[in-house]
């Protein structure tokens, strides 16, 4: 398991910006799914 170890120091050295910019970019992406993910389920549906 040394290798989880050394992924969660890394993580740890990461900065305010770092976390940032991945969380906003994982929101970003994860709309543009369900965004699309509805627009198929209407397109369906009706």
């Amino acid at each position: 398991m040394k290798t989880s170890s050394k992924w969660a120091e890394a993580r740890l050295n990461w900065t305010k910006e770092d976390w940032t910019s991945v969380l906003w970019k994982d929101e970003t992406l994860g709309n543009g799914q369900q965004e699309a993910e509805k627009t198929r389920r209407s397109g369906s549906a009706g």
